[in-house]
């Protein structure tokens, strides 16, 4: 079994629009809002991706291990190591205060923050209004940064 990495892809995509902008970024917390409002849009621009994504948590028991480790490579990994990298050039650039080599960390705790929102519709199997998407982007990210930001770099003081 061969999985498309087309939402990785599209992942990938969202971390490049919101995320490489460096030096020109000018408000922290709004570039990082953008950035999260539309990964948790994900679940409804790939919906398939997601039906099979509850299979494979429902059936991931019966699957062979490298049929997992490959979806995990070259999906969640696959982005969360892209992720880390974007989190350590905006360290680099003084815009997020994250210790050397803890960018792995900052990218799983903001995959955490952020993607919980897909534990809570299970996937995309249950809708979620609007206003609850928004009041959940906008409290991964103020958690985020606060872990993670710096004074004077919009992280919701």
């Amino acid at each position: 079994m061969t999985f498309r990495p087309y939402t990785a892809a599209a992942s990938l995509e969202l971390l490049d629009r919101h995320l490489r902008k460096l030096r020109r970024v000018e408000d922290v917390e709004t570039d990082f809002l953008a950035y999260a409002r539309d990964w948790v849009g994900q679940g409804s621009a790939h919906p398939e991706h997601f039906a099979l994504v509850r299979q494979i948590v429902t059936e991931g028991s019966r699957m062979p291990a490298a049929v997992i480790d490959e979806w995990q490579r070259t999906g969640p990994r696959a982005v969360r190591g892209n992720l880390a990298r974007r989190l350590r050039e905006l360290a680099d650039a003084g815009l997020l205060d994250i210790a050397a080599g803890a960018e792995a960390a900052a990218a799983r705790h903001l995959s955490l923050l952020v993607g919980g929102v897909m534990l809570e519709t299970y996937f995309g199997a249950l809708p979620m209004g609007a206003d609850e998407a928004e009041e959940y982007v906008r409290g991964a990210v103020w958690a985020f940064l606060k872990l993670y930001g710096t004074r004077g770099g919009g992280a919701g003081e």
